[in-house]
């Protein structure tokens, strides 16, 4: 607005100016000198108030630019303020971000190394898993071979103990026919003695009649008691402590005596041998054992009696 006021209060000078110089140029040359000194003092005058009404103007629009500038200058630094705090605020959070994620990045890394070990701690027990399995399985082979031979070795036996079992049997039938053939040895040593005592005695013919004879009145010593018809009279002893026959008795009580105390022995001897074998072991009861023993002692015995028994008759 200054401005403006001193451009329009220039021509109004210059024309107050230039009605001042029409009265002075008609006088004299002194007066034009004058009037041109007075004109020259009028401009300065005219433009020193144009200057002076200028400058306030100058300076006002020259103030209202500087407020201006302030406050853009306020309004540029608060800004700057808020995206200094606004970028502060985001370095912070970066720099959290930055932190979390380095510590996520260790975290993860020492994930991956116990991983790493539980996978090779995990291969370590799968390996060994496999050297076990290959044992179990070779075992699993070696104790199939193995049963497969025992299973072999038990149906050998087993037929054995079925040979066993018939050869006792037959020996059983031996033994019932020795108890007869010795009871009927007896019956006629009875028969011979009941002769000799009715004074009938039978002499054999021949130089061997008297020897023969005088042996076989040594053997006998009394009558037979009544009960010599039993079939078991004379097994394992029975009754045959009454019997007419002394020597041979005797030498029959001490056979069977020692027969018995050796097949406890023996029999005692084979359980333990066949329980010490596991192949063995399920068939060392007490019946097959005493079936051995009997096999292997009381069966030579009731056949060495039997063989005496025939010669003691035949020397009769």
């Amino acid at each position: 607005m200054s401005s403006s006021a001193a451009t329009e209060a220039t021509p109004l000078l210059a024309a107050a100016f230039l009605l001042r110089l029409r009265p002075i140029i008609s006088p004299s040359a002194a007066a034009v000198v004058h009037g041109i000194r007075s004109a020259a003092a009028l401009l300065a005058i005219a433009a020193f108030l144009a200057v002076i009404c200028a400058v306030p103007a100058a300076r006002s629009q020259h103030a209202s630019d500087a407020e201006a500038l302030r406050l853009e200058i306020d309004d540029l630094r608060l800004k700057i303020a808020r995206l200094e705090s606004i970028l502060e605020g985001d370095t912070k959070s970066l720099r959290t971000k930055a932190y979390i994620m380095e510590e996520d990045n260790k975290l993860t890394e020492a994930m991956e190394h116990d991983i790493q070990l539980l996978m090779n701690v995990e291969e370590t027990k799968v390996q060994i898993l496999q050297q076990e399995v290959r044992k179990i399985n070779s075992i699993a082979y070696t104790i199939e071979s193995l049963a497969n031979d025992a299973e072999k070795r038990v149906e050998f036996l087993s037929n054995e103990v079925k040979k066993i079992e018939d050869i006792i049997a037959e020996q059983w039938i031996q033994i019932r026919q020795f108890e007869q053939a010795f009871v009927l040895t007896k019956m006629m040593t009875s028969k011979v003695h009941e002769r000799r005592l009715s004074g009938n005695a039978y002499y054999w013919p021949g130089k061997y009649t008297v020897p023969k004879a005088s042996r076989f009145c040594k053997a006998i010593r009394r009558p037979c008691p009544p009960d010599i018809h039993r079939p078991d009279v004379f097994f394992l002893g029975g009754s045959i402590s009454r019997s007419c026959i002394s020597l041979p008795y005797k030498q029959f009580k001490i056979l069977v005596s020692s027969a018995q105390r050796i097949h406890h022995k023996v029999q005692v001897n084979l359980q333990d041998v066949m329980r010490s074998n596991r192949y063995s072991r399920g068939l060392a009861n007490e019946m097959i054992t005493f079936c051995m023993a009997y096999l292997l002692v009381i069966s030579p015995v009731w056949i060495a009696w039997f063989i005496f028994s025939m010669r003691f008759g035949s020397k009769k």
